[in-house]
């Protein structure tokens, strides 16, 4: 009984911790090795017994080693499925931090995931940029839709990396326009001067040797104060409003293809760095009249316009502050 015993336990401790169907053909040699065992054995009086509880413990060793590995599977098992899941948690938690990072600044982002609600601020200076295409409504009708949207994406994405490379903020499309804003959510001294780098860059972007040499853009910039904040709870929009608003897209609807068209206040903002033509008093849609002007100097050549872009022949000969006192129908082409 003694030997039965040994046996048993060296059985067990060597099956124990491997797999199953490995521990079952080694307990089937042990086995073995006990019917030789059992064949030579010279007490047969306690050989039922050791028998029995050989092939008891035998049993009962395999089927606890049965539930240790289907357990150890089931971890296993359990294991690979959270890693999958925490995988995909986790793309999908970088793909709406993206998403989000689309539709709203960074810093306004990060309040709103803190819980931060209803979120509005009010900036006391920033300069606002209005680009919108001329003549794009009977542009649009000779093209299919897929062109029209190919046209658009490649031209927006194009001035989304110009707004990133000057740290502004893209607030949004409409249609065919666009708008950004420097100086906001972070305050930024030299606003004023680097919307017009922007909207000059927009502009070296279209005409005869811009990337898009077919197109033409009024573009338009004032400086002021506005308010924003974001809009809405299930589609986020970051948006501004305010005087500020009203004044650039006015500016932009009375401009000249080709010229970026500014308000006074812009003009003083930037003039340590630009040189300006004096438009004279212009009546703004919806708005008193006003003193405007268009960027003489830039980074894109001496008299603020892209090179070879409409207008360059007309104004050529319009130096210093000579007003600009063209019929105001020129202003609404497109």
């Amino acid at each position: 009984m003694l030997v039965a015993g040994i046996m048993l336990l060296f059985a067990f401790g060597f099956v124990s911790r491997t797999r199953f169907v490995f521990a079952a053909a080694r307990t089937f040699v042990i086995a073995v090795g006990f019917g030789v065992a059992v064949a030579a054995y010279d007490g047969p009086d306690s050989l039922l017994i050791d028998t029995f509880i050989f092939i008891a413990a035998g049993i009962g060793s395999l089927l606890a080693l049965r539930l240790l590995e289907r357990d150890r599977r089931r971890v296993w098992y359990q294991r690979g499925v959270i890693e999958e899941q925490t995988t995909v948690i986790e793309r999908e938690r970088a793909e709406s931090e993206r998403l989000l990072l689309n539709v709203l600044p960074a810093s306004v982002s990060f309040r709103l995931k803190q819980g931060e609600y209803p979120i509005a601020d009010r900036f006391p200076s920033v300069s606002v940029v209005f680009a919108d295409i001329v003549g794009f409504t009977p542009l649009s009708a000779r093209l299919t839709a897929g062109e029209v949207i190919t046209l658009l994406s490649e031209l927006f994405t194009h001035y989304d990396d110009l707004v990133v490379e000057r740290s502004l903020e893209k607030i949004k499309t409409i249609g065919d326009a666009y708008m950004a804003v420097g100086g906001l959510p972070e305050p930024m001294e030299d606003h004023a001067e680097k919307t017009i780098d922007l909207a000059l860059a927009m502009i070296a972007a279209t005409g005869p040797e811009g990337r898009w040499p077919d197109l033409k853009i009024r573009v338009g910039v004032h400086s002021g104060p506005v308010a924003g904040g974001v809009i809405g709870s299930r589609k986020f929009a970051y948006d501004v409003w305010g005087d500020t608003v009203n004044v650039a897209s006015r500016l932009e609807q009375a401009g000249l293809p080709g010229r970026v068209h500014v308000s006074e206040h812009t003009r003083f903002l930037a003039s340590s760095r630009y040189e300006f033509e004096a438009r004279g008093s212009v009546q703004l849609r919806g708005l008193p009249a006003m003193t405007t002007y268009f960027v003489l100097d830039g980074p894109t050549g001496g008299n603020g316009l892209a090179p070879g872009s409409a207008g360059s022949a007309v104004d050529a000969g319009r130096v210093g502050s000579e007003p600009w006192n063209g019929p105001p129908g020129e202003a609404l082409e497109g």
